[in-house]
């Protein structure tokens, strides 16, 4: 899934253990797309249209490996897996998957391994401002999902 330089080089190794039968599923054309190793391209829009492809492919064949490329892929997958579960393998756990991908989790691990990581503050609403005073500048401050990323601040 994806069609970027991560997915060329999936692609790639693919072709080089024998897979002749290689699709990229993506929301648009990118590199990948341009190989002569793949078999088609399926452009996406949203999780309806990822079902109908992969029900369609899952017709031409028994079973199908993913290679989701970016979070929102994975994400789409996790939401997906009840109904493509019997006959599309997923690289990842769909129970855990989502909690390892957030950054909070992680620094949280990090801490008690004695890892260093940037000291973070979790902001959930305006009033959480007060919590950022005391740390020092420069500062970033970027959103916890890519849902944030829409609401009003």
């Amino acid at each position: 899934m994806g069609s970027y330089v991560n997915s060329y080089s999936i692609i790639q190794a693919l072709s080089a253990a024998g897979v002749g039968n290689i699709v990229v599923i993506s929301s648009k054309k990118g590199p990948a797309d341009y190989s002569n190793m793949i078999q088609r391209h399926i452009t996406i829009s949203d999780d309806d249209s990822l079902l109908q492809s992969l029900e369609s492919l899952h017709e031409k064949y028994a079973q199908l490996v993913l290679f989701p490329t970016h979070d929102n892929h994975i994400e789409s997958l996790v939401r997906l897996a009840p109904l493509i579960s019997t006959f599309c393998f997923l690289p990842f756990r769909t129970d855990t998957v989502t909690l390892a991908s957030s950054k909070m989790t992680q620094y949280q691990h990090c801490k008690r391994m004695s890892v260093p990581v940037p000291e973070t503050r979790l902001l959930t609403n305006p009033d959480d401002a007060a919590e950022i005073e005391d740390l020092p500048l420069p500062l970033i401050v970027k959103p916890v999902t890519r849902q944030d990323l829409s609401l009003s601040v």
